[in-house]
């Protein structure tokens, strides 16, 4: 997985230091704050082959908005959530929004986390992003 080759970085050091790390042999990715318009990301970022979307606390859902749009304007890279808020229960709808990689809470069971992505889709009443 790029994970595991790639180096993240903060989106502030991305505007920082983008052209040194793009320039760079070593693999980049980017961990983009919940707060970003993703929609103002340039193309270089976009061809980058990982974000880390940010999800702080329950109440607060701007990543799975980040990862729907990043995932209908085409990006095909991988997207990895991160936070207090990936837990068990919340799986199956970040799945529904794109994201690839779940960084979970230390608190949360493997064998739960497994059960969750092993259940058949429910029915839902929103339209998820198809094939991912």
């Amino acid at each position: 997985m790029p994970g595991d080759l790639a180096v993240i970085v903060s989106h502030a050091r991305w505007l920082a230091q983008g052209d040194v790390l793009s320039a760079s042999a070593q693999l980049v990715a980017l961990q983009l704050p919940n707060t970003l318009d993703v929609g103002k990301l340039g193309a270089a970022e976009l061809t980058l082959p990982m974000f880390v979307l940010e999800f702080p606390t329950f109440a607060d859902g701007r990543a799975y908005s980040q990862a729907t749009l990043l995932r209908q304007h085409g990006y095909q890279g991988v997207l990895r959530a991160t936070g207090a808020a990936v837990v068990a229960d919340q799986l199956l709808m970040l799945k529904r929004c794109g994201i690839d990689e779940f960084d979970v809470r230390a608190d949360q069971l493997v064998s739960g986390l497994i059960d969750v992505l092993q259940r058949p889709a429910a029915a839902c009443y929103q339209p998820g992003l198809q094939g991912r």
